[in-house]
């Protein structure tokens, strides 16, 4: 599993990966807290874990501790851009495939302490590799609503 090294903050919060190999679609992103210890589960990719959501890409299902397996998104494959955006203000995530959205994968997030959240990557297989993106642009959606909040706040 791969941790982002920052914390989530209350500004931008869009984390993408590309996949760069993958047979079997083996792989999570999410986000989890920094109080889960992913060496206590056997099973500890995100989403299966207690405080962690996620999205599959194998299947385009969305999973955290709460509700798993439920039908959610598209099916991603090799060269595909997949990204999360989390939005601290409505305490949403959203998932991206090639910067087109899913809808929102889940609500009420416990995000009270947003900064000790962190986005993450879980390969289930030898097989998968991935490239997070060191300079992930936000798709217009998600700079429009930011625009929007700031414009709300003012």
């Amino acid at each position: 599993m791969k941790i982002s090294n920052a914390a989530m903050a209350k500004q931008t919060n869009y984390f993408e990966i590309k996949i760069d190999k993958t047979e079997n679609q083996n792989i999570m992103i999410g986000i989890l807290n920094n109080s889960v210890d992913i060496k206590a589960s056997e099973h500890n990719w995100i989403g299966n874990m207690k405080d962690t959501y996620s999205f599959y890409c194998f299947d385009g299902r969305k999973y955290n501790s709460k509700v798993r397996y439920n039908a959610y998104g598209e099916e991603c494959v090799t060269k595909d851009l997949v990204g999360v955006w989390v939005d601290v203000f409505e305490k949403k995530i959203y998932f991206f495939r090639n910067g087109k959205c899913m809808g929102i994968a889940c609500e009420n997030l416990p995000l009270d302490q947003y900064e000790s959240w962190y986005f993450a990557v879980s390969l289930c297989d030898k097989e998968c590799s991935v490239t997070v993106q060191d300079v992930a642009k936000p798709p217009p959606v998600v700079l429009a609503a930011l625009q929007q909040q700031s414009n709300d706040a003012k």
